[in-house]
């Protein structure tokens, strides 16, 4: 096997990241199975041309991704699952850079919303509506209901019954919760904007529970427009982070 050789000049550190990142390119393409045994120390060492520390320490973020595992006296081994982590950047004050995000939100969240609407659970939807009206009660008692706004969205995930999704609409939520909480001022000027987000959960409800998986991915897909919108409508607050939070 040819040995390949980093650069002298690169650290430690640098080192480590470096073969960790091509072992890890080679068992999330497949060319390291699942259950393989991973070459020794000395054979990772002999073969990039790193010292041990460095190849140890490659181990352990593969360790840390859930890509590998360590078992006492056999050596480390790729995980029988690989889990490929998804991180995602946090908007930034351009209205634009949050409304790309909206779109990741859309692509997501409208399938999800059709898949709950023929997979869901009466014990799920009866915690959906009640996550809905908790929005409007929040706004009552002169709070700011994105907690509750954001359970709603998790909710209808959830009754997907699907962990990728999840997953990803876990990511979109908490990088556009910055954003949720800036612009919420401009609804809080306009009750008719609160009104519009209330029907637009109304009507997501309802093709939910029509179990209507295309009209309730229409409904969600309006709705998310409309945050769009309700967006652009309060550009120059989101980047305030003292202003009150924005319900979308």
């Amino acid at each position: 096997m040819k040995t390949k050789r980093t650069e002298p000049h690169e650290g430690s550190k640098a080192q480590s990241q470096r073969l960790a990142a091509e072992l890890r390119r080679e068992i999330l393409a497949g060319e390291r199975k699942a259950g393989a045994k991973l070459p020794t120390e000395a054979e990772l060492s002999a073969q990039y041309g790193l010292s041990r520390p460095s190849v140890r320490e490659a181990i352990a973020i593969l360790r840390s991704q859930d890509l590998a595992e360590s078992r006492r006296g056999s050596g480390s081994y790729v995980t029988a699952q690989p889990r490929l982590e998804l991180r995602l950047a946090l908007p930034t004050d351009s209205t634009e850079t949050v409304v790309r995000m909206i779109e990741l939100r859309r692509a997501v969240e409208c399938e999800a919303t059709r898949l709950a609407a023929i997979r869901r659970s009466t014990e799920k939807l009866d915690a959906m509506r009640a996550a809905s009206e908790a929005v409007i009660h929040a706004e009552r008692e002169g709070r700011d209901g994105v907690a509750e706004d954001m359970l709603f969205h998790r909710l209808i995930a959830e009754a997907a019954d699907n962990p990728y999704l999840l997953q990803m609409h876990e990511a979109c939520q908490s990088v556009l919760l910055q954003a949720m909480r800036s612009t919420r001022a401009n609804e809080r000027r306009d009750p008719a904007l609160r009104d519009e987000v209330h029907r637009e959960h109304r009507r997501i409800l309802l093709a939910v529970s029509a179990a209507e998986g295309d009209w309730a991915a229409g409904a969600m897909a309006a709705h998310l427009a409309g945050a769009e919108r309700r967006l652009r409508a309060c550009a120059g607050s989101i980047a305030s982070p003292a202003s009150p939070p924005f319900q979308d």
